[in-house]
């Protein structure tokens, strides 16, 4: 298991472009590459809500604006407004986890630029005789 210095210092070493274009292309796929697995499930949980409930609220503006009483009418139209809402939210949810996990190895490589190396205790204190 890794010390969280050393997981700090793994994704540092993760290329921006990478996680960003995989969280582009399939949300939550650049935290999967920078193993950063709480974010992952946070982005997903967010994800599914956010198209959930964006497709929900268009479904039903569609099924009360529907002038049709055939029921297969109002269902379709129901569909189509939810997939289309729907797929908005999961693309702004993709767009926002991308820069959150460029912006996030961006600070993190600033911070441990900043920082001093650290020297084992071994090396600093020299042998008694």
């Amino acid at each position: 298991m890794q010390t969280p210095e050393e997981r700090q210092r793994a994704l540092a070493g993760t290329a921006i472009w990478i996680a960003v274009l995989f969280n582009l292309t399939c949300n939550g796929g650049g935290y999967v590459y920078q193993r950063r697995w709480k974010a992952y499930w946070l982005g997903a949980l967010i994800a599914f809500l956010a198209a959930l409930g964006s497709g929900s609220v268009a479904g039903a503006i569609a099924w009360a604006r529907t002038p049709s009483v055939s029921f297969e009418d109002r269902a379709t139209n129901f569909a189509w407004a939810a997939l289309g809402t729907g797929s908005v939210g999961w693309l702004a949810v993709g767009f926002g986890s991308a820069i959150e996990a460029g912006i996030t190895v961006q600070r993190l490589r600033r911070r441990l630029a900043r920082q001093p190396e650290k020297v084992a205790v071994s090396e600093s204190i020299p042998p008694s005789s």
